[in-house]
Protein backbone atom coordinates (compact mmCIF):
# COMPACT_ATOMS: atom_id res chain seq x y z
CA UNK A 1 0.00 0.00 0.00
CA UNK A 2 1.18 3.24 -0.64
CA UNK A 3 1.89 5.98 1.89
CA UNK A 4 -0.65 8.51 0.05
CA UNK A 5 -3.14 5.96 -0.08
CA UNK A 6 -2.61 5.02 3.79
CA UNK A 7 -2.99 8.69 4.37
CA UNK A 8 -6.15 9.16 2.63
CA UNK A 9 -7.79 6.33 4.17
CA UNK A 10 -6.19 5.79 7.51
CA UNK A 11 -4.63 9.55 8.31
CA UNK A 12 -7.52 11.79 6.20
CA UNK A 13 -7.06 15.06 8.70
CA UNK A 14 -3.47 14.80 7.86
CA UNK A 15 -3.60 14.31 4.41
CA UNK A 16 -6.16 16.97 3.91
CA UNK A 17 -3.85 19.80 5.47
CA UNK A 18 -0.84 18.82 3.63
CA UNK A 19 -3.00 18.35 0.51
CA UNK A 20 -4.04 21.70 1.36
CA UNK A 21 -0.93 23.44 2.14
CA UNK A 22 0.43 22.20 -0.82
CA UNK A 23 3.21 20.11 1.41
CA UNK A 24 1.80 16.91 0.55
CA UNK A 25 4.37 16.05 -2.50
CA UNK A 26 7.40 17.08 -0.64
CA UNK A 27 6.24 15.39 2.74
CA UNK A 28 6.05 12.25 0.35
CA UNK A 29 9.41 12.07 -0.84
CA UNK A 30 10.93 12.29 2.52
CA UNK A 31 8.96 9.22 3.91
CA UNK A 32 10.52 7.89 0.38
CA UNK A 33 13.98 8.92 1.16
CA UNK A 34 13.94 7.77 4.56
CA UNK A 35 12.52 4.69 3.56
CA UNK A 36 15.04 4.30 1.33
CA UNK A 37 17.88 5.01 3.56
CA UNK A 38 16.90 2.81 6.31
CA UNK A 39 16.31 0.00 3.74
CA UNK A 40 20.15 0.68 2.29
CA UNK A 41 21.51 0.91 5.99
CA UNK A 42 19.63 -3.04 6.81
CA UNK A 43 21.22 -4.36 3.80
CA UNK A 44 24.51 -3.19 4.42
CA UNK A 45 24.03 -4.96 8.18
CA UNK A 46 22.52 -7.97 7.20
CA UNK A 47 25.48 -8.75 4.44
CA UNK A 48 27.81 -7.43 7.08
CA UNK A 49 26.84 -9.87 9.68
CA UNK A 50 26.76 -13.12 7.24
CA UNK A 51 29.29 -12.08 5.55
CA UNK A 52 28.10 -11.76 2.18
CA UNK A 53 29.70 -9.47 -0.62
Amino acid sequence: MSHRRYLRQNKRCLYQYLFLTVKLDAYLREIDHAANAMFAQLTKQMTAAEGIT
